[in-house]
């Protein structure tokens, strides 16, 4: 892949200062020097995608990278194994492996991505740049979209939101690395692009992974009425407790995503489950018996997690910190104390019946007071 940014160069299809960012021979402050893109590592992932994946430039980008690599015809997947570890390349001192399968399968290379004409939005801060993204691409400017889709996709594949496709991910179970229906990168990123509240979910993991938190927030990405409530593409997912749901998993996404295909989806599946038998193939539980064993299930989690952070604070080296952050911590205990405010719906603690003696002890103190 350097020989064929080296015949780009040469052939002045990328220019200096692209090309060393595309090499990795200058920092990834000098994006805003060079380029005036924010300085990040998102960004500079961006770049590769924008110089191979954009416009006009990418018919020839890909020439060359068919004739590097000997392909017949280049498409997307080929493209995809030939360019990912490049792409990122800013991220190599992460864990990525499974960020890299993501990009073998197709990673951001839409159709709206891939030879269609768009640019990277310039600016020193990222937040704001997403945010002027995100205005545009509501609005529907393509160009805007295939931005968002990529800055979007590559924090969602870096975060494992997205990850290839394959057969074991598609149950009925909301866990990690499964999703209720198959789906590669590409074709989970046309369905979220396709959508306003697909384009907001985009936007939210993007911001997420550039200030480094956890919180990703669900959108609606169709018209309906839930809970007699009527939303609308782009509303906020609301939960019972009024608050916007948030994504952990890439099942969260891909029900977001496209809820409708995924209902049906997980309603064929039980099916073809309890046709075979087994035991996932049962009828639903009732709501209220489903809840009260998440509700156990999270406790029991959440139990677990904080008694062994504070056994780690007293051994570990970081002490308190493997908590992390005072506002995470205090973030928790307020999530805990809202936990604690539902329970109160609960059935109240049923009063003790009286025993013989209590009984007597009444029945004397009446009798006292009626002969005073």
């Amino acid at each position: 892949m350097r020989r064929v940014y080296r015949n780009a160069g040469a052939t002045g299809l990328v220019n200096d200062h692209e090309y060393k960012i595309l090499t990795g021979t200058a920092r990834v402050d000098d994006l805003r020097t060079f380029l005036g893109l924010p300085p990040h590592r998102l960004w500079a992932s961006a770049v590769h995608q924008q110089v191979l994946l954009a416009g006009s430039r990418a018919v020839e980008m890909t020439e060359l990278l068919r004739q590097e690599f000997g392909f017949r015809r280049a498409d997307r997947q080929l493209i995809g194994k030939r360019t990912g570890a490049l792409i990122l390349s800013p991220y190599r001192s992460d864990t990525i492996d499974q960020a890299l399968r993501a990009f073998d399968n197709g990673g951001t290379i839409t159709d709206l991505v891939w030879k269609r004409p768009w640019e990277l939005t310039k600016g020193s801060d990222p937040m704001e740049v997403l945010d002027e993204i995100l205005t545009k691409a509501l609005v529907g400017d393509e160009a805007a979209i295939a931005e968002l889709t990529v800055l979007g996709g590559t924090a969602a594949i870096l975060r494992g939101l997205i990850t290839r496709d394959r057969g074991s991910k598609l149950g009925v179970k909301a866990e990690p690395l499964k999703t209720p229906y198959r789906a590669t990168p590409t074709r989970l990123l046309t369905l979220l692009a396709s959508t306003l509240g697909g384009r907001k979910m985009l936007h939210s993991i993007a911001c997420a992974h550039v200030t480094d938190t956890r919180t990703v927030k669900a959108f609606h990405t169709r018209g309906d009425v839930i809970d007699g409530r009527t939303v609308e593409d782009g509303d906020p997912v609301i939960d019972k407790a009024r608050a916007q749901v948030s994504i952990r998993f890439e099942w969260d996404l891909a029900w977001y995503a496209d809820t409708k295909l995924a209902e049906e989806t997980v309603v064929a599946t039980r099916k073809e489950l309890a046709a075979a038998g087994k035991e996932d193939g049962e009828l639903p539980l009732p709501p209220h018996v489903k809840e009260q064993r998440n509700l156990d299930s999270a406790v029991t989690a959440a139990t677990k997690a904080a008694h062994a952070l504070a056994e780690l604070s007293e051994t570990d080296p970081l002490g308190s910190r493997v908590f992390g952050s005072w506002e995470a911590v205090d973030e928790w205990k307020q999530r805990l104390d809202g936990v604690k405010g539902f329970l109160e719906y609960g059935p109240k603690k049923p009063l003790k019946p009286l025993t013989d003696a209590m009984t007597a002890v009444l029945n004397h103190s009446n009798e006292e007071g009626e002969d005073g």
